[in-house]
């Protein structure tokens, strides 16, 4: 007891002294900014305290007792929806805000899988309709090639428009890419194609999807809640006759990202995106499934693993249930009047990468207000009022201190009268922010991890800030340092945002890898997850990849 105690005082200790140091840094910077002039040196030192305890008291700060809540919390919602929910499979499924989905895919790469496919990415935020000819190579390295890559974005009477045009543009598409390849380059008569998609998808196969949601983008309402990949084929055997499309897995890029980066690091388990949308994949053991009567016996007889997703679709404040009381007391004003503009959940306002541009933004605008941060003059006539206004390398050279680099885009702002104590302090509040986000995140991660027996935990990670921001990340593998189980030596955080083209080739190949299982007999059904004892530590390496 004594030495858990003990534990307990030095994680505390250790993430207040994270704030506090953060605190004194920065106040450093101003004192050897104003270094010369006491007045200014004081008058730097006393807004630094306002702007932090402004952030203090509307709860961007959080300490301790409330991040122990938050993990505790996200413990329960888990097993609630382990016991409840893996979605549709008990009657008791609106008990829990968070719902589990089977995406049908039953195992990871191994490095066998070889052949040609056809991907199609649909929706992603840069370009509308990605088309990609893959070939995978098995144990070669590297084990893919991108043969053919072609990507645009679509009219707007198409993406918004009936769901019939919208499809049959996709196959018109898939016609002109096929036909823009070599005749030299001969394609198998027979080709598998998967489609990748960026939008709540609803699976009862893996080539089935029924589309939940749509973005702003997109909008064709007779296509939600219907089997998508039904018309599709129906669209490809009407307009392709030269070849036979196989339309066989449609994922979502969670699931796409864990895969593809299981490619070449077999031990990753949990993939997080959370660009537009946050949206979690992880493996699960098929012996708690099966324990709880979600499958039948004869169906994972020889299968060890599974991937599971959340549904986050109803984690909100006028839907959830149980979260609604934690999450509320999380939410700042400023949290309340993003989320209603931009109709996002929980877990989108405090961890995707617009959401927190957004809450930065209005933050800083808020102190404009309340604590001078800028003359009146200056931020009344600039861009910073105007909702988006704020970029992703804006708030990335801000926190590493490049304040040479951010000319262009105080230019753009109007803000070029600025002077570098203000760009200190709206840097102090990219921090906070930021931190609140990887503080939230980590508690999910850490309670995920907890379910694994893992000396090494591979992560499938994507994200802008994640991607153009050290300083995430820094405070990312601080956090999970600080929550992590005391087996875990080793966390990889793998960016996996070059990579989504390859999951649904990788589910393709393993396809007939499932069936063979499924199909053996049952000598072979003693294959489990790997288990291996809890590894005690009083150190921890953090791989940065």
């Amino acid at each position: 007891m004594t030495q858990h105690f003990a534990l307990m005082k030095r994680k505390q200790w250790k993430n207040v002294n994270c704030s506090n140091n953060l605190f004194q840094e920065i106040f450093h910077r101003i004192y050897n900014k104003n270094l010369c002039c006491f007045r200014s040196h004081k008058t730097g030192h006393m807004t630094l305290q306002r702007i932090h305890n402004y952030c203090e008291k509307q709860g961007f700060i959080l300490n301790d007792s409330t991040i122990n809540t938050i993990q505790i919390s996200f413990a329960n919602m888990i097993t609630s929806a382990f016991d409840y929910v893996i979605e549709g499979n008990h009657p008791d499924h609106n008990r829990t805000d968070i719902k589990f989905q089977l995406t049908h895919v039953n195992a990871l790469p191994s490095r066998n899988e070889k052949g040609i496919f056809i991907i199609i990415e649909l929706g992603n935020i840069i370009e509308d309709v990605r088309y990609n000819l893959v070939s995978l190579l098995g144990k070669q390295i590297p084990s893919y090639d991108i043969l053919h890559s072609r990507g645009y974005n679509l009219a707007e009477e198409i993406r918004k428009s009936n769901g019939t045009l919208l499809v049959d543009q996709l196959t018109i598409g898939l016609k002109d890419f096929l036909e823009q390849i070599s005749l030299n380059e001969k394609l198998p008569q027979i080709i598998q194609l998967g489609l990748l998609v960026h939008f709540p998808i609803k699976q009862n196969e893996l080539n089935h999807a029924e589309i939940i949601s749509w973005s702003n983008r997109f909008h064709c309402p007779d296509l939600l809640n219907c089997d998508f990949l039904h018309i599709f084929r129906q669209s490809i055997q009407r307009y392709i006759l030269n070849y036979r499309i196989d339309l066989t897995a449609c994922m979502q890029e969670s699931v796409a990202a864990l895969i593809s980066v299981a490619f070449e690091y077999p031990n990753t388990l949990i993939s997080i995106i959370f660009n537009h949308t946050f949206q979690l994949s992880f493996v699960e053991d098929t012996e708690i499934l099966r324990s709880k009567n979600i499958f039948q016996q004869k169906e994972l007889r020889a299968l060890y693993q599974t991937i599971l997703s959340f549904n986050f679709q109803f984690l909100h404040s006028n839907k959830s249930i149980k979260s609604h009381a934690l999450f509320q007391t999380l939410l700042t004003s400023i949290d309340i009047n993003v989320m209603r503009r931009l109709n996002v959940n929980y877990f989108d306002i405090f961890t995707c990468d617009l959401c927190l541009l957004e809450i930065i933004r209005l933050t800083i605008v808020e102190l404009c207000i309340h604590e001078k941060l800028l003359p009146y003059e200056l931020w009344s006539n600039s861009k910073l009022i105007e909702q988006g206004s704020i970029d992703f390398k804006f708030i990335s050279y801000l926190l590493q201190g490049k304040y040479s680099k951010l000319k262009f885009y105080l230019t753009k702002l109007d803000l070029k009268k600025i002077k570098k104590i203000s760009l200190i302090y709206m840097e102090y509040i990219c921090h906070v922010v930021i931190r609140r986000s990887t503080q939230i995140l980590s508690c999910l991660i850490a309670c995920l991890s907890d379910r694994y027996n893992e000396e090494n935990l591979t992560i499938a990670i994507d994200s802008y800030l994640y991607r153009s921001c050290p300083v995430y990340q820094m405070y990312l593998y601080h956090d999970i340092e600080y929550l992590r189980e005391s087996w875990i030596k080793m966390f990889h955080f793998i960016n996996a945002a070059n990579k989504f083209y390859l999951g649904p080739a990788a589910v393709m190949g393993l396809q007939k890898t499932q069936k063979a299982m499924i199909n053996q007999d049952d000598a072979i059904s003693h294959l489990h997850i790997r288990t291996k004892p809890y590894q005690h530590t009083d150190t921890t390496k953090l791989s940065y990849s």
